[in-house]
């Protein structure tokens, strides 16, 4: 039943996973200006329910967060794997406090593929590092001396982006073994990180910014 289950979600996101914006994609709706953007968007159906007349960027951003999750809790084949997923939303039980998201994440590894556990330590390895960053101590964990040069020069947001991409390369390698979650895990991130790039656009041509296309988020070499 399991690989049943597995199989189902794994090819639900298979057929999600075609609809992606690419790079190039980005780079078309980030040409527009504010309105004709939001006009591309809402014929493509992105923002889910939220209505047209609606200029708040990160409300419109919820609706299209709500229809992930919506596809989370529609095809998830487990509990655990759900919560998991969802503790990366703002749409969970953590009241937006990320430490007991990290810690629901942690307990939640136990029960999942191995590739989870491998995730977690990186994640937790490079957020360590942020902390002891903060106040004020620069220590090089070694296996991530690109990180910590990152944050030696201050450049913050390009250390964000390669702590996801580290982490996440820990679960691509699991990507096409359809009797466990890969495919439909990496639906997922992909699709949060699309949503991502595209708040970031719309913040930018919102306040007319030209969007800094290398500060996209991104799960692959592109």
């Amino acid at each position: 039943m399991t690989k049943a289950k597995n199989i189902y979600a794994n090819t639900a996101a298979a057929l999600e996973e075609v609809k992606l914006f690419d790079v190039l994609q980005l780079k078309q709706i980030a040409s527009l200006n504010f309105d004709e953007a939001i006009k591309r968007l809402y014929a493509l159906n992105y923002f889910g329910d939220s209505p047209i007349d609606m200029i708040d960027v990160d409300m419109l951003i919820d609706g299209a967060i709500y229809t992930l999750v919506d596809f989370i809790h529609d095809y998830s084949p487990s509990n655990d794997l759900t919560n998991f997923l969802l503790s990366y939303t703002n749409f969970d039980n953590n009241d937006n406090d990320d430490d007991n998201r990290f810690k629901t994440r942690l307990e939640l590894t136990k029960s999942l593929h191995k590739s989870f556990g491998e995730f977690i330590k990186i994640d937790m390895e490079l957020r360590n590092l942020l902390t002891e960053y903060r106040a004020g101590n620069i220590i090089d964990f070694g296996n991530h001396a690109d990180a910590t040069a990152l944050l030696k020069d201050k450049k913050y947001t390009e250390f964000l982006l390669l702590k996801h991409k580290l982490a996440f390369d820990a679960l691509k390698k699991h990507k096409q073994n359809y009797f466990k979650n890969g495919p439909f895990v990496d639906y997922f991130f992909h699709k949060l990180f699309e949503i991502k790039n595209v708040r970031f656009i719309l913040i930018c041509l919102k306040n007319n910014i030209e969007p800094d296309l290398n500060l996209l988020w991104r799960l692959d070499d592109e």
